[in-house]
């Protein structure tokens, strides 16, 4: 499914690090570089490579960090917010075809399964609540 949403999606070609960065930074909105590096598991000086290129595109920006000037801070731009939506658009394309190609008493053997599925994890969810 993510290669079809790639193919469909990516005319700017993405790297698959560049497409977790802009996932992350969709959440956060704006973050400093240090912090995303190690919310990714990056050396700085790598991901200081993939924010340039981003920053080239116009995908993200940076600024200066009006409490420490020794740091950056990466922020969004609208362009990140048409990626999120090209690709949410795609995905929900794609589960609303596979979906059409069950039969009534399919859909419904799914949706026990997966009411199933959800009440045994609101169970582990009260465990681990609970040590």
């Amino acid at each position: 499914m993510h290669r079809r949403i790639d193919r469909e999606t990516r005319g700017d070609q993405l790297s698959a690090t560049e497409i977790s960065v802009l996932w992350r930074m969709a959440r956060k909105r704006s973050c400093r570089v240090s912090d995303l590096a190690t919310e990714i598991g990056l050396p700085a000086s790598t991901l200081t490579g993939i924010l340039d290129r981003l920053v080239a595109r116009g995908i993200l920006a940076r600024e200066a960090d009006p409490n420490d000037r020794r740091s950056i801070i990466i922020t969004t731009t609208e362009k990140v917010d048409e990626f999120v939506d090209s690709r949410r658009a795609a995905s929900r394309e794609i589960v609303f075809d596979i979906l059409k190609k069950f039969t009534p008493d399919e859909m419904e053997g799914m949706l026990a399964g997966l009411k199933r599925f959800k009440s045994y994890l609101d169970e582990y969810e009260a465990e681990e609540d609970g040590r």
